[in-house]
């Protein structure tokens, strides 16, 4: 998916997407070990107002992570399937030069 938008509507987009996602992983019996999500804007966000929101806002269960990766934001979310089986959900946002 590509989002080109305003700040305030790519986080609003973004939590749409995320709700979507955990609704669906949620439901299923069995799912793949791992899902990416790549999330590719076209302009500079504002890192203080917009992780900030997506950390308190609407990604509060998943482990956030900006070091281990110079490129990247990481929003990461583990999840149990019925057998007891891990998946793990990742939002990758790139990280905008200065």
């Amino acid at each position: 998916m590509l989002y080109i938008c305003s700040e305030a509507s790519f986080a609003g987009t973004l939590k749409n997407d995320v709700e979507f996602f955990v609704s669906v992983i949620e439901k299923l019996k069995k799912f793949p070990t791992k899902i990416t999500y790549n999330v590719f804007i076209g302009q500079k966000l504002s890192k203080s107002r917009t992780i900030c929101e997506l950390k308190t806002n609407f990604c509060e269960n998943f482990v956030y992570d900006d070091s281990s990766n110079p490129e990247f934001h990481y929003f990461r979310r583990t999840f149990l399937s019925a057998n007891s089986e891990e998946m793990l959900l990742e939002i990758r946002i790139p990280k905008m030069k200065d």
